[in-house]
């Protein structure tokens, strides 16, 4: 089924955007047996067809935003921190050539032996600062250039930008902590 376009009473433009988070499919991912991304490679297809319904519908092409995880957890399940830039060359390609931009999702999560699983490391800010640098190292060795945009993944990182040097030029948090994510991904640090 398909969304049937708004027809503007005037003629001012609303400026929009549309961000994709790029990530393995699930979160307690396996070294082992790596997860697929699934979900990105559908996304791509998805974003294809809606950019030409758009543009269809408003005479302009629009360009989407794709935040792509480089932290260490991908680099530690899928031997590089750039894995989703690398192993879909076409589907980078392909969104480059409508003129969409990348910049870096990052989640701090680290390996808890002592639990067996992954989790949100919100507590040290050292481990927050050493996972988002890596993140955004791991983009601009792949991009060749430092990334100019990072979007946090559950906490709001205040200190992400001040992570390094190489700090992006515009960073959003993504605050998507509920109270079912409050019991998976366990914290020390009080919420706002």
């Amino acid at each position: 089924m398909r969304a049937l376009p708004m027809k503007s009473t005037t003629s001012s433009t609303i400026p929009a955007f549309l961000s994709v988070d790029v990530e393995p499919d699930g979160f307690q991912l396996d070294r082992r047996d790596p997860p697929g991304w699934g979900g990105y490679v559908a996304m791509v297809d998805y974003v294809t067809r809606l950019r030409e319904d758009l543009a269809g519908w408003t005479g302009r092409t629009p360009r989407f935003g794709w935040y792509v995880r480089t932290d260490p957890q991908i680099a530690e399940v899928h031997g590089r921190p750039d894995h989703a830039l690398v192993a879909f060359p076409e589907r980078v390609d392909r969104l480059r050539a409508a003129g969409d931009y990348f910049g870096v999702h990052s989640h701090l999560i680290r390996w808890a032996p002592e639990r067996g699983e992954w989790v949100h490391e919100f507590a040290d800010d050292q481990w927050q600062a050493h996972a988002t640098r890596f993140a955004l190292d791991a983009f601009g060795q792949w991009a060749g250039a430092p990334s100019r945009l990072f979007r946090s993944a559950v906490s709001s990182l205040p200190s992400a930008p001040r992570a390094s040097r190489r700090s992006p030029r515009k960073y959003a948090s993504n605050r998507r902590r509920s109270a079912s994510s409050a019991r998976r991904w366990p914290a020390t640090r009080s919420w706002p």
